[in-house]
């Protein structure tokens, strides 16, 4: 009897915490709400699960990882030419920026570590299914990019009009580039499909 109560308390308060954790997330995503962010709401998780399962959807996304980092970079080293001080929104938008970075380089190394694809594997057998830890630990990742683009995104909208054209041109620049990351995914896997 009391075993049972125990279970019963502990399947409850995993239940809770579920239903909490769902909360969470939904006023988080909510947060997102926002025009300058279409695309990383709504059935985000599906997409790239659905991305993933090929070989093909792998190297896509392996390319649009590389393509944040680049267009990351670039926006940073730009900054610092504008030579201007910066505000604490633009600071935060550079610190946003490179946990985008950190996040697309763990995808890169889940790529070279966990996946082991031969290079060239998705020209010769594109619709080939990647390894099963592979998809996981890629999935996981690419949600946490596609969030932390999200909130990038929206610390870009927070920067303040005044903060000069350089800085500002830079950083719209940059915000259309990234939030083409899902854009991009997308068309790179059906175009290799086409061919």
């Amino acid at each position: 009897m009391k075993l049972t109560l125990v279970i019963a308390v502990m399947a409850s308060c995993l239940f809770l915490n579920c239903v909490t954790a769902n909360i969470d997330n939904f006023d988080k995503l909510q947060e997102f709400e926002d025009s300058s962010v279409k695309g990383f709401v709504g059935s985000v998780v599906w997409f790239f699960k659905t991305i993933l399962q090929t070989l093909r959807g792998v190297s896509c996304t392996i390319k649009g990882a590389i393509m944040v980092i680049e267009s990351s970079e670039k926006m940073i080293a730009d900054i610092q030419d504008c030579r201007v001080e910066s505000s604490k929104e633009v600071e935060a938008v550079i610190d946003s920026t490179n946990e985008v970075i950190r996040i697309a380089n763990n995808i890169l190394h889940i790529n070279e570590n966990v996946c082991n694809i031969p290079e060239g594997a998705e020209e010769t057998d594109p619709n080939q299914v990647p390894p099963l830890q592979c998809t996981k630990l890629l999935l996981k990742e690419v949600i946490a990019l596609n969030n932390q683009i999200g909130l990038t995104i929206q610390l870009v909208g927070k920067v303040p009009v005044d903060a000069g054209e350089c800085v500002t041109t830079t950083l719209y620049t940059f915000r259309d580039e990234i939030a083409g990351f899902p854009k991009f995914v997308k068309e790179c896997s059906k175009r290799k499909e086409q061919n």
